[in-house]
């Protein structure tokens, strides 16, 4: 360089705010009371706004939770056969510290059903609408597969139309006497469990002979929806 030329002079930068951690807050996602207000989730809420406000732009947020994951809590135990089953909670009021959620529908897991299918034997279907004691509609969704008979020499264990409708008749009927006009939790808590499949199977055994209908094996809730306001 040239000498008497100046130098350079560089501005200090000022160190910049995070304008991400001023205006937002993290808010804890905590279950129903039945599964004892345990901590699922966190979520992102703006500082400054209001509760009402909040609590609308919360209205449309979901979170899906596996029930083992709930369940540990509860029982004081670790259940690892049920992560293939989800609960989804909506998100509905918004506290100082928390959010409160409450129940929305219910899944199993598309893996879970593709290993309960199998060659060499009929699949049964249905759903059925029931009505809690809170006056909400939800759809139940369940299947169910044949089995083979003790007593039978053949590979293949495929139903007749004229018993898988009998079938179908039976556990319809069954379930829809056993969670019609109950509580959501109780409806949720014997569709997670395998309450259907002890007493079903059972059942059904016990009329192979006199009326002809087939054994099933894996009857399974798959599904749980609610039913909109508008739609029947």
């Amino acid at each position: 360089m040239t000498s008497g030329k100046n130098k350079r002079k560089f501005k200090k930068s000022k160190a910049k705010i995070n304008s991400f951690q001023k205006n937002k807050k993290f808010i804890r996602v905590v279950s129903p009371e039945f599964f004892d207000y345990k901590i699922i989730s966190n979520i992102i809420i703006n500082v400054n706004i209001t509760q009402q406000v909040s609590n609308k732009a919360i209205n449309k947020r979901y979170v899906e939770v596996s029930i083992s994951e709930l369940i540990n809590v509860r029982l004081f135990r670790k259940d690892y056969f049920s992560y293939h089953k989800l609960i989804k909670m909506k998100l509905t009021k918004v506290t100082k510290s928390y959010c409160h959620s409450d129940y929305e529908s219910y899944k199993i897991s598309n893996d879970k059903i593709f290993s309960l299918l199998q060659k060499k034997n009929s699949l049964i279907e249905c759903n059925l609408k029931i009505k809690t004691s809170d006056n909400q509609l939800l759809v139940v969704h369940y299947l169910t597969l044949t089995k083979k008979d003790k007593n039978s020499f053949r590979k293949s264990f495929y139903g007749k139309s004229s018993s898988i409708k009998k079938v179908r008749k039976i556990c319809t009927s069954f379930i829809k006497d056993t969670l019609n006009h109950k509580k959501t939790n109780l409806i949720y808590t014997i569709c997670y469990s395998n309450y259907f499949n002890d007493k079903l199977v059972k059942l059904l055994r016990s009329k192979i002979h006199c009326l002809g209908i087939l054994p099933i094996r894996d009857l399974q809730v798959i599904r749980i929806r609610k039913l909109s306001n508008g739609s029947k």
